[in-house]
């Protein structure tokens, strides 16, 4: 009978160890869906213990799937999202299929905030903001929600991020080059930005700042497409047209898109400009520019099946600018005499026509994704200028010059990526090689003939690893990239001015939450590379007192950059400490004995800090976002050889209110102030802009008419002085910034395009 019982007890020990076994070789798995079924990215799932205690966590990929090491202690599963309800499953292994969210509906009492849910969400790399489901979603297009985020400036399709500098924006995982897709973008097709403000080692060492637009997913075959038309009234008529089409088929997308632009720019502009010891010049300029834009792009894009797609993309554009300027001077000199200088300046940027090419293949085999990308660019561009130069109305001197600048790349771009552990790992290596020209020709002889070349070649290996543990999360990346850049005029290579860098620049980021509070801390190391413009040698000629050119040995700049991101509800709140190395900066020196030569070098040292709060309520029809911002920089003015301190901080006040008005209509009053302080060399005077706008939706939302009104009360002038041990110059310019806008945007079938091309060599394409 005893050995019946130690028998019993073995078997049924077996048997338990069999299915503790069983159920560990099984991982927790499902997808994560809407209620239209279509994939939730970026949900968080997690495993709770008997008293709620988090046990393990991950997030949702792009299809919506996750999957976790099962735990024998856990009792619930809770998949959660901004903007919807959590849901709770008891816990289970294996694959437990479509979790489906349910929209919030929760609301306050009366007239207070009725916008429960956090507004901003932290992310490894940044901050993310939903945009469906909020008043953004009717802002009009893609641009007017980019320039409404707190911690985003800019418009006409560039935008810099607080602190951080130019972003690099990508729709759907796919870097942008063509602003006018920010245009013909509905904000009602919009999910969510991304504000990235720590890019980690699989962007270039040069990218500092990246937004992320996600579209909402959409189904079903045929026609769609968006027509947009806009007219604007400044000192002259604006008008902007764009077509965009999508035929679907099954698995093939076939798209194309036309954008013109044509536009005028006036610039009233004063100077008074003081050469030590030399002379005192002051001058009032009246500037017109013309802008016109034509581009084409068509592409295919073929999904295999739901793990393997592929597609190519052609776009190529002709962008002509001409302006022309006339510019009355005073030029005062030590001994007093005067003198009435006139010029009359014609500019020409004929531009020749610009091709770019884009392939890629996206690809799951097992548990790696595959995505890469090839591109090839070619660019054109030229600038022609004719300047006649009247001393007291007799004709004294005509300068024309002629450049010519064209470039070509290839690049590209292979990153693997797949869960390891608790985390994901990703790793790749990305390589570009460009190749530009640059001829400078002055007819009269008077400034000197360049032909520069230069050839470079960027290599690059990193590698990212993000980990979610309990309600942390933990990012590190490691990017090493290697540049060989040779310089060469008349085809003679100039060992001076080649350059070899080997770069080696770590990320690193831990991230935690407790409720409605989100907290992170990074650091990041980021190279900046000149612009192809700041290495030319050739030197143009603006006025008698006045020339500009580049700097063939200016090097990079190295920005170590230490930030803090908080987050409750609808607070946001940031901090940033950057140290930069070799800082590039505008430097004014001395040319001819009588003149100031505007170009670039590098600073051994410039220390910034940056700070910002920002409060985004919703109170009923009103959802206002108000920013405060302060940047101030450290900067030893006396190895500049100024006098004048440059630390005074700069505040940046946003005052932006939405409004949620019956039959489909939406009003916007946003208000921006900056004060005085220094950037850089300069001291800038304050500035404010009101902004008036109404949109309105016809058809089911398919119709949207907007009409604006910028500048409202004309005080958008910029006024600012700067100094070199040389000189100091005031100016202040004003730039027809009062218009008043009509836009018109039709959009049919609207179908997200699954085209899923990153590019390659996308930084090298910004600096060309």
């Amino acid at each position: 009978m005893e050995e019946m019982k130690h028998l019993l007890r073995y078997v049924l020990c077996g048997i338990l160890c069999s299915m503790t076994v069983w159920l560990h070789g099984q991982n927790l798995k499902g997808r994560v869906v809407d209620e239209s079924n279509h994939p939730i990215e970026f949900a968080n799932i997690v495993i709770l213990s008997a008293d709620s205690a988090f046990i393990a966590g991950s997030t949702s990929d792009a299809e919506g799937r996750f999957e976790l090491v099962p735990d024998v202690q856990g009792k619930l599963i809770r998949i959660s999202f901004v903007g919807y309800d959590n849901t709770y499953l008891p816990y289970q292994v294996g694959d437990v299929g479509d979790i489906r969210l349910v929209l919030s509906s929760q609301m306050l009492q009366e007239t207070v905030v009725t916008a429960k849910r956090p507004k901003f969400e932290l992310t490894a790399e940044g901050m993310k903001t939903r945009i469906a489901g909020s008043v953004l979603s009717d802002a009009g297009n893609a641009g007017d929600v980019l320039s409404k985020l707190p911690n985003v400036d800019g418009g006409g399709g560039s935008f810099s991020v607080f602190g951080k500098g130019k972003a690099v924006i990508y729709l759907n995982g796919r870097p942008l080059y063509d602003s006018s897709v920010l245009n013909r973008l509905s904000s009602t097709e919009i999910e969510q930005v991304e504000v990235i403000s720590n890019p980690g080692a699989k962007y270039d060492n040069t990218v500092k700042a990246v937004i992320r637009i996600k579209t909402k997913k959409k189904v079903g075959d045929g026609l769609s497409g968006t027509v947009q038309g806009s007219f604007s009234q400044g000192h002259r008529s604006d008008y902007i047209g764009t077509v965009y089409l999508n035929y679907r088929k099954n698995k093939v997308d076939v798209f194309g898109s036309f954008y013109f632009a044509d536009s005028y720019q006036k610039q009233e502009q004063t100077n008074r400009q003081n050469i030590y010891g030399k002379s005192q010049q002051n001058s009032f300029a009246d500037i017109l520019s013309h802008f016109r834009n034509f581009l084409g792009a068509a592409g295919l894009n073929y999904e295999i099946n739901a793990r393997h797609s592929l597609g190519v993309q052609y776009t190529v554009d002709k962008q002509p600018i001409d302006a022309h300027m006339q510019s009355d001077m005073l030029s005062t000199i030590a001994d007093g005499q005067e003198e009435n200088l006139h010029y009359d300046t014609e500019v020409e940027m004929p531009s020749g026509v610009n091709h770019a090419l884009n392939a890629y293949y996206m690809g799951k085999v097992g548990k790696w994704t595959i995505d890469l990308n090839a591109d090839a660019l070619f660019r054109q561009s030229q600038k022609n200028q004719y300047t006649r130069e009247y001393a007291s109305d007799i004709l004294s001197q005509e300068i024309t010059t002629f450049n010519q600048a064209d470039a070509n790349m290839v690049a590209a771009k292979l990153v693997l990526t797949r869960p390891i552990g608790k985390g994901t790992l990703s790793f790749g290596g990305e390589y570009t090689r460009t190749h530009r020209t640059n001829v400078f020709d002055n007819v009269q002889s008077l400034l000197t003939s360049t032909d520069d070349k230069i050839i470079e070649g960027n290599a690059s290996v990193f590698a990212e690893y993000a980990l979610s543990y309990k309600n942390w999360t933990f990012d590190a990346g490691l990017r090493f990239q290697n540049t060989v850049s040779d310089y060469y005029e008349s085809d003679v290579r100039i060992a001076e001015q080649s350059r070899k860098y080997n770069d080696l620049l770590p990320n690193l980021s831990v991230g935690s939450q407790w409720g409605d509070l989100q907290a992170q801390l990074s650091y990041t190391a980021k190279k900046t590379r000149p612009s192809y413009y700041m290495l030319d040698s050739n030197v143009q000629y603006d006025n008698r007192y006045m020339y500009e050119g580049g700097n063939p040995l200016i090097q990079p700049a190295t920005y170590h950059d230490l930030s803090l991101n908080l987050s409750y509800s609808w607070l946001y709140a940031s901090a940033s400490y950057v140290r930069m190395k070799d800082e590039l900066m505008n430097v004014y020196r001395m040319y001819n004995d009588e003149a100031i030569l505007f170009t670039f070098d590098n600073f051994d040292k410039v220390d910034e800090i940056n700070a910002q709060i920002s409060a985004s309520p919703k109170i009923k029809f009103w959802q206002p976002t108000y920013s405060i911002q302060v940047s101030r920089q450290f900067i030893n003015e006396e190895k500049l050889g100024i006098t004048e301190p440059l630390d005074k901080p700069i505040f940046h006040f946003k005052f932006y209110n939405a409004f949620t008005l019956p039959w489909d209509m939406t009003a916007r009053a946003d208000f921006t102030y900056v004060t005085n302080g220094n950037s850089g060399t300069s001291y800038k005077k304050h500035y404010a802009q009101l902004n008036l706008s109404l949109s309105k939706w016809f058809l089911k939302k398919k119709l949207q008419v907007h009409v604006q009104g910028s500048d409202i009360l004309k005080t958008s002038y910029r006024k600012s002085f700067t100094y070199s041990p040389y000189h100091s110059d005031y100016r202040d310019n004003y730039s027809d910034s009062r218009k008043v806008y009509v836009v018109v945007r039709y959009f049919f079938n609207s179908t997200k395009s699954k085209y899923k091309g990153h590019g390659a060599g996308n930084e090298e394409k910004g600096r060309l």
